[in-house]
């Protein structure tokens, strides 16, 4: 069965999300956060190498602890001290960490996006 959702559960209290509502994934320590373009989030109990089986083909790897949504991608930058990548989402105010070895995957989206 194929996954459409993604679920908190904190006590009694659960709260699901379509996927196609996250913006990106990322993994602090031994959490993995699920943000949405409009600042709420979700701390989960899947790791990231899970949630990237799951929707690989709706997320892109950008760094070692993030996974962007690909239809949300919208371009590159650097940092202000030209020292980082950074990757920019439709929706959000902040981007999110781009290591320099995933650039090229990335570039390449940006322009299969593009066409």
């Amino acid at each position: 069965m194929t996954r459409t959702s993604i679920q908190q559960s904190m006590g009694r209290k659960r709260t699901e999300w379509p996927i196609t509502d996250v913006a990106y994934f990322s993994a602090s320590h031994k959490y993995v956060s699920a943000y949405r373009a409009d600042g709420a989030s979700l701390i989960l109990t899947d790791t990231l190498q899970e949630l990237e089986a799951d929707f690989g083909a709706l997320f892109i790897r950008t760094h070692r602890g993030t996974l962007a949504a690909r239809h949300l991608v919208e371009g590159i930058e650097h940092n202000q001290a030209h020292t980082a990548y950074l990757l920019r989402l439709k929706g959000l105010d902040e981007p999110v960490p781009l290591a320099r070895r995933e650039v090229p995957r990335v570039r390449e989206l940006i322009r299969e996006l593009a066409a």
